[in-house]
């Protein structure tokens, strides 16, 4: 559970989540008409693992974009972001634009067609206690 998932093509890209002992970095792909999964493999910069994170698609589907989660192991809140080029299959993290949106997971995101990643809500902390109700936005063209 905890995982994000992306549609581009006809395949669903799948991040992270939890399983019953720990949160997960790995990567799948499902293609929706061949009915087959296949497991990314690793290499160069990756994500750390961690749920409750957001994952959205450029609308040319060249470009996934992950931001925050918690890291099931810590309870570390993340506010980072990556990009997923699907043409390499590589991460990379992005540097963002002050102000940067506090660390938080649960929360929703979408990509608007002026490459704008908008994000909204989720909890701050681990208990859920502190739950938000903020709205960010972050350029993410270009990159």
């Amino acid at each position: 559970n905890g995982h994000s998932s992306s549609l581009i093509a006809g395949d669903i890209w799948i991040f992270g989540g939890w399983d019953d002992s720990s949160g997960l970095n790995d990567m799948w792909k499902y293609s929706i008409q061949g009915g087959s999964w296949t497991r990314l493999p690793r290499s160069g910069s990756w994500p750390s693992s961690r749920g409750g994170h957001s994952v959205v698609a450029d609308a040319a589907g060249r470009q996934l974009f992950l931001f925050g989660g918690l890291a099931d192991d810590d309870g570390e809140i993340f506010n980072d972001l990556w990009k997923f080029q699907i043409k390499d299959l590589t991460w990379s993290q992005l540097e963002l634009m002050q102000p940067v949106p506090p660390a938080r997971s649960g929360h929703s995101a979408v990509l608007d067609s002026t490459s704008k990643m908008w994000i909204f809500g989720g909890s701050a902390t681990w208990s859920w206690w502190e739950v938000l109700d903020d709205l960010w936005s972050c350029d993410v063209q270009g990159e």
